[in-house]
């Protein structure tokens, strides 16, 4: 699970967050508006990115404070 700003630039890398699990496995995971480096990023759109094997799962968020 990735993060990236409107221009395409990566802000975080929540990766190492994510757990592996079998069937009827749930996990969430919570941005708390932080970069890598645990500096608070600006308002505005971001990106959220997911690839699981071969599949690809893309959203849009916007960080209002």
């Amino acid at each position: 699970l990735k993060i990236y700003d409107a221009s395409g630039r990566l802000v975080r890398d929540l990766s190492r967050f994510i757990l592996c699990g079998g069937r009827g496995f749930f996990s969430h995971i919570i941005w708390h508006g932080d970069n890598d480096l645990g500096h608070k990023v600006l308002p505005g759109v971001y990106f959220i990115c997911l690839r699981v094997g071969d599949d690809v799962i893309t959203d849009k968020v916007i960080k209002v404070e």
